[in-house]
């Protein structure tokens, strides 16, 4: 659309409109240059409501590049926030860390145990699956 217009406001096209009949109206002119004049006039005329079209597609897309703007802003807050948290998280995890070892020497717990239960209970859950399943089966 943008290729077969000459302007791209419709203040721009009345203007020049209003310039054609002028020079029709106040020069003299022969008689094909006033047709071409004429012609010319009427072809831009006849472009206003691909002006209007094309304007409003153009406030479409700048309304779209605002909210564009704004979801990346909410983006990088959002972002931002995690970054935070996620730092808060691991910090939160290292002192976590810190009292399981502080606990494990009080304890004399072995290095490992807790790692250990983990697995175990992983191992569990497994087991449980497969029961489940298999009941699931002899039903």
């Amino acid at each position: 659309m943008r290729t077969t217009l000459k302007f791209f406001k419709i203040e721009q096209l009345d203007a020049k409109v209003a310039e054609y009949e002028r020079r029709i109206s106040t020069e003299s002119l022969s008689l094909q240059e006033e047709k071409k004049l004429i012609a010319e006039k009427q072809a831009l005329q006849a472009q206003k409501p691909l002006i209007r079209a094309y304007m409003e597609k153009q406030q479409g897309l700048d309304t779209i590049r605002e909210e564009m703007k704004a979801v990346e802003v909410e983006f990088k807050v959002f972002g931002d926030e995690l970054a935070k948290l996620r730092e808060a998280e691991k910090r939160e995890r290292e002192a976590l860390d810190k009292l399981k070892r502080k606990q494990q020497e009080q304890l004399q717990i072995p290095p490992g145990l807790f790692e250990e239960l983990g697995s175990l209970k992983t191992t569990r859950d497994a087991v449980l699956a497969q029961i489940k399943a298999l009941k699931v089966i002899r039903s």
